[in-house]
């Protein structure tokens, strides 16, 4: 080809070029992050301003290298790489709308690949060879008229107008997502309540309670760890562990606010007003306020409080002020990204991208009240530093501490869950050394729960539970078969510390003998689509599915988490 004819050809191609170049870069690093934000801005402790320019920046950066990377290739190899993008960009497209098995506008709690059967991945992947192979095939095809080429370009204009019509519609029904989340800047105080660090390693001289919450702490989990590596729970002297346990509810939301206050979940409500009323009368919190005892929370926003202000106001570790700043723009960008690439790619290879949270994107900020104390992180390697950084304080006001912690969720049960559970209660065995070291661990009141198992379909089993009751110190680990609950917890913390109430908290945990039959309750909602509430009763052994039965079903015209 004669040098003229080469420019010729080159002038051509930079439209086009550009225009293919920008497709992936615009859906993957504006579009798509935009979008998660703007629909889960509740979720999220930054502000949009926070993280789209760099966002915006990475994508400029792609589609250089994009643009160069195809612009002076051969002809041929020019239609074909023009051919992938294109190809790739339309199935993101339809891969994000049409074929993601579930996955709402938040991924990472809310597609369970694991459980998605090989034939849907394979079938989901033969989709996209179809699609990228007969792209590629027209793309070699003679094309004299260039109606081909035509078609893709008209395809690239397509994909990128319906991809900046989102942002734009979200802008005019939701603005306020374009302005600051906490309306403050880096180092200024505002009105933004948290949940703190503060007191998070207090220890009473007596009346201890604490109160271990493992987030999906599968009572499968708990007995692999046993049989594999019991030394996971040496430490748990004069512990009973409870191995017919249920839990109430099938996720976190709405468990760990009922486990706190007692009080029933009310699915007619939306998220934030029933967390907003959850907290305003219990018969737990409070009464132990009422007996003297500091009350600290240790538990994350939107699953368990909407907002720190309706809390008790008994709450030692709440911050109604504090201020904020990122500790990694680029790391908080790039994980936005990340969560976009999540949702559009095959479900065949969304475990290699891996399903980021809101609380990993929230772990590059820094939330601090005015006494330097940090917002609580559920994240095991946040608490078990703070707990080595801080150390242990020995204080003669009597304690209830409620310590939630990332726990199992990221493990499947045909995962190696023991790492996960070592990391766990790594961090539960520095808090009962403590206890031993100050000669309080006796007195003691220690429970280790969580709020849910793995899901069976509609149900689950056991959630695991272990117990130590104040007056009780040596000892290896007892096990009983009893049939307990999560309704039975605050009565056993009431009987262990003697304290007499005019409440009907029902049975403590070592009151139910062992082989007599109690009738549970669980209840399943349905987590990313329209809201139905399976209720069950469960007479006998848990582990007995055929004990589980469906009494009664409720839909609702929301989803769970609005």
């Amino acid at each position: 080809m004669e040098i003229n004819e080469r420019k010729q050809l080159l002038k051509k191609r930079i439209l086009p070029t550009l225009l293919i170049s920008l497709i992936i870069p615009i859906m993957l690093c504006v579009c798509i992050p935009f979008e998660i934000y703007a629909n889960n801005s509740q979720e999220f402790l930054f502000s949009m301003a926070d993280f789209l320019p760099i966002c915006i920046l990475i994508g400029f950066v792609i589609a250089i290298i994009l643009f160069f990377a195809i612009f002076f290739l051969p002809e041929k190899l020019y239609k074909i790489a023009c051919a992938v993008i294109i190809s790739f960009s339309v199935m993101f497209f339809v891969q994000s709308l049409y074929l993601n098995a579930g996955l709402k506008s938040l991924v990472g709690d809310t597609l369970e690949t694991n459980e998605l059967s090989t034939g849907k991945k394979f079938g989901n992947l033969i989709i996209w060879i179809f699609i990228i192979a007969g792209a590629i095939v027209l793309s070699i095809l003679k094309d004299k008229k260039g109606y081909i080429s035509i078609v893709g370009i008209i395809l690239s204009v397509v994909v990128i107008i319906t991809q900046i019509m989102t942002p734009v519609s979200l802008m005019i029904s939701k603005p306020e997502v374009l302005k600051s989340k906490v309306n403050g800047k880096s180092g200024e105080l505002i009105d933004y309540g948290i949940l703190t660090t503060k007191n998070l390693t207090n220890i009473s001289t007596s009346n201890n309670i604490f109160y271990f919450f493992i987030d999906k702490f599968d009572g499968r989990f708990a007995e692999q760890t046993y049989e594999s590596k019991p030394e996971v729970f040496s430490e748990l002297t004069g512990f009973t562990w409870f191995k017919d346990h249920v839990s109430r509810y099938s996720h976190t939301y709405p468990s760990v606010s009922t486990m706190l206050t007692r009080n029933e979940y009310d699915p007619t409500k939306s998220r934030a007003e029933f967390l907003e009323d959850v907290y305003a009368e219990d018969d737990t919190l409070s009464v132990l306020h009422e007996n003297g005892y500091e009350i600290n929370l240790y538990t994350e926003e939107f699953y368990v409080y909407d907002k720190a202000e309706h809390l008790p106001e008994f709450v030692n570790n709440v911050s109604l002020k504090s201020n904020y700043k990122i500790n990694n723009r680029f790391k908080l960008s790039a994980r936005m990204i990340q969560m976009a690439l999540y949702r559009v790619v095959p479900l065949f290879f969304k475990n290699l991208v891996g399903g980021i949270t809101s609380s990993v994107c929230n772990s590059y900020i820094d939330l601090i009240d005015p006494e330097n104390n940090s917002l609580y992180s559920s994240d095991l390697d946040d608490t078990y530093n703070v707990i080595k950084e801080t150390g242990f304080k020995k204080i003669d006001e009597k304690q209830f501490t409620f310590i939630h912690v990332q726990g199992c969720h990221d493990v499947e049960p045909d995962m190696d869950c023991i790492p996960t559970m070592e990391k766990n209660f790594k961090i539960i065995n520095e808090y009962i050394k403590a206890m031993k070291e100050y000669g309080v661990y006796e007195d003691a009141t220690i429970v280790i729960t969580g709020d849910h198992a793995t899901a069976y379909g509609g149900y689950q089993q056991t959630t695991a539970l272990m117990v130590k009751p104040s007056g009780v110190s040596t000892g290896e680990m007892a096990v009983s078969m009893a049939q307990t609950s999560h309704d039975n917890i605050w009565a056993t913390i009431m009987k262990s510390e003697n304290i007499v109430t005019g409440n009907d908290y029902g049975k403590s945990v070592f009151e139910i003998v062992e082989g007599e039959n109690q009738t549970r309750y669980y209840s399943w909602h349905t987590w990313n689509e329209k809201l139905v509430e399976y209720n069950y009763t469960i007479t006998g052994a848990a582990r007995d599915l055929s004990k589980w039965e469906l009494t009664s079903t409720r839909e609702f015209d929301k989803t769970l988490m609005d």
